[in-house]
């Protein structure tokens, strides 16, 4: 063997080897970037879940129409959920869940009051699905505890996408030696981009389109920094569709999330500069950041977005004396300094906005910070 293909070899090997240990140290770093996103997706479940459970009465709701609302915050999180009341599973999303949970249900319900008390993500068992789990408790009107709201994540999609991405990298780590430039680009590529969407659709809410509150609570801290140091101010309108629990009860979820995207789009519709922005807050509370905007300007953005609510004439026969949708606002304006936090302005603008709804609805508060 002449001393060139020797060296060819050596390289090869080399380069093979490289591979397999970066193969294995990337592994190793998806696996915890997975997990730490499922923690991230169950957190912002929770919080969804808990936001549509204020809007409706449980107590109200029959067999059918719990499972009518698990499939609803299926939808909307994209996470499995599973209802028990009083130790009985009564609702699933789990393929052939009602099925198999009745061997689980002893088990899981020994453990529910220390899941819901902890209130810490645990890995279960239901039925035959391995899940990552946690826990939103059921209460009844004096305050005790009836049952829970599992909001769980497949651990199949994580072994799942760790197998395509092992296999991926064997591919790589032996065509490595070869086509190293050309391949790497073309995975760069594949693997970026659809980490680049998942972590841009976290700041999304999934029914309406427009921000979430994470996206909030995120870029307010970010946007009080930058001001405070160019010295200029901040509104924020706390935004709430006047009796939108009763409208869910007189016309079903399916028209009561339409309303909210009807909504969402007039108010995201509302503002028109690049820097301003609209996200759903909760359940049924939206919110307008509007940088370096004054009181008039404030003002006149709630009076506009009032009155194009009030236009689209969304029928809502529970909201006198309007007959119609409409929402009420509270704005919140000051001059960015240093102390101030994302905090103090939601909770003036929301201060301002239950102001709005004692005051009769359908109308805007204004304070000065």
């Amino acid at each position: 063997m002449s001393v060139k293909a020797k060296i060819v070899i050596f390289i090869a090997v080399a380069a093979f080897l490289g591979a397999l240990v970066m193969l294995v140290s990337f592994c190793l770093k998806l696996s915890g970037f997975i997990d730490s996103n499922i923690a991230n997706e169950l957190d912002r479940a929770v919080l969804e879940v808990s936001n549509e459970i204020e809007t409706i009465k449980l107590e109200t709701h029959t067999a059918a129409l719990y499972r009518e609302f698990a499939e609803r915050l299926k939808n909307i999180t994209g996470c499995e959920i599973t209802i028990f009341t009083d130790s009985v599973c009564i609702a699933t999303t789990l393929q052939n869940g009602s099925a198999t949970l009745r061997d689980t249900d002893v088990l899981i319900t020994e453990d529910a009051s220390r899941m819901v008390r902890t209130d810490t993500g645990n890995r279960i068992r239901i039925g035959r699905h391995n899940l990552q789990a946690k826990y939103i408790p059921l209460m009844d009107a004096d305050g005790h505890t009836t049952g829970m709201i599992v909001v769980g994540y497949l651990l199949a999609r994580k072994t799942a996408s760790l197998w395509s991405f092992l296999i991926m990298g064997i591919i790589v780590a032996v065509a490595f030696p070869f086509i190293i430039v050309p391949l790497g680009l073309v995975v760069a590529g594949r693997v970026s981009e659809p980490v680049d969407k998942m972590l841009d659709n976290a700041h999304y809410d999934i029914l309406t389109g427009v921000y979430n509150r994470r996206y909030v609570d995120e870029n307010l801290k970010n946007l009080i920094g930058f001001l405070s140091r160019s010295g200029g101010s901040l509104s924020l309108l706390m935004i709430d569709i006047d009796h939108f629990k009763e409208y869910n009860e007189k016309y079903g979820y399916g028209v009561g999330d339409n309303c909210l995207k009807i909504v969402a789009n007039v108010l995201n519709k509302g503002i028109s500069r690049s820097e301003d922005f609209t996200a759903r807050y909760g359940g049924k509370e939206f919110v307008v950041v509007l940088p370096n905007t004054d009181e008039n300007g404030a003002c006149i953005i709630a009076e506009k977005l009032l009155a194009t609510i009030r236009e689209c004439r969304i029928p809502h026969e529970k909201n006198d004396p309007a007959g119609c949708v409409t929402v009420s606002i509270g704005v919140a304006m000051g001059k960015i300094d240093h102390l101030q936090s994302g905090d103090d302005y939601i909770k003036h603008a929301n201060e301002m906005m239950h102001q709005s709804v004692r005051e009769g609805c359908n109308r805007y508060s204004f304070t000065k910070l």
